[in-house]
């Protein structure tokens, strides 16, 4: 998260869900002083195409574990599951890597762009 370090800046942030969406997932999200939050009813691509291996292994314990199920064609999130990191999320629910702060948004602005502006207010004030 750009906005490391500094809970001051990422408080704003905190207060917002988030969106991502593709043509085989839709999922809210939040950021977390943690990582970020995938919430639970989300949904993800039913397949992982191409990414970190890492993150492929992720999703298939997701499923062994029961917290992603198969539902028409996605996989649906049981309960809320913390990543590190708002790309780690976005990936998960991709099924491939992707960049957390451009996919998620909220209210037309991406994650990356809120952090920007948060840093920048930050330095404003001091």
């Amino acid at each position: 998260m750009a906005a490391e370090g500094s809970s001051s800046v990422i408080q704003p942030l905190l207060r917002q869900e988030f969106s991502f969406t593709g043509p085989t997932f839709e999922a809210r999200g939040r950021v977390t002083d943690e990582g970020f939050l995938i919430l639970k009813g989300s949904t993800a691509a039913p397949d992982f195409k191409v990414g970190s291996s890492g993150y492929q292994r992720m999703r298939e314990k997701l499923v062994e574990d029961g917290v992603l199920l198969p539902d028409s064609g996605r996989l649906v999130f049981t309960r809320d599951i913390s990543a590190n990191s708002s790309s780690q999320a976005a990936s998960i629910v991709a099924g491939g890597n992707r960049s957390g702060p451009f996919s998620w948004k909220s209210n037309g602005k991406t994650l990356g762009d809120l952090e920007s502006d948060a840093v920048s207010a930050s330095s404003l004030e001091q």
